[in-house]
């Protein structure tokens, strides 16, 4: 390192400007990608992917809300089907088709068709 107020010299700043030109040439070729075609091609698939992750981002969110919303309201012991239409404000029809694609917890728990098993564990390792 040479005193303070005697300009560097050598091998040490030839070597610093070689890379500040390198890096000056580099810049130059960046810019003329980016005016190309390709350079707009790929700036508008970049702005793109940008929008899909965004769209991915909000469906997450939009898919983890509505089974917190459900555990939250059968919490309070009141009806999820309610709340969801209260909440969207569907209109009658779309109501229905929701009421038919959720069903009451009783309803679920009847509509349960599982066959029981004929034999336990223990009676088929005695065979």
């Amino acid at each position: 390192m040479p005193p303070p107020g005697k300009a560097a010299g050598g091998r040490g700043a030839r070597l610093r400007q070689e890379g500040r030109d390198l890096l000056a040439k580099g810049d130059a070729v960046i810019g003329r990608a980016k005016a190309s075609r390709f350079g707009t091609l790929m700036t508008r698939l970049n702005a793109a992917d940008f929008i899909n992750s965004s769209f991915q981002f909000a469906t997450y969110g939009l898919l983890c809300i509505f089974p917190f919303l459900i555990v939250i309201t059968a919490a309070f012991g009141k009806d999820v089907r309610k709340v969801i239409v209260v909440r969207l404000g569907l209109n009658p029809e779309a109501a229905r088709d929701l009421n038919g694609l959720i069903s009451a917890g009783h309803q679920a728990a009847d509509s349960d068709s599982t066959p029981a098993p004929t034999e336990t564990a223990a009676q088929v390792s005695l065979k």
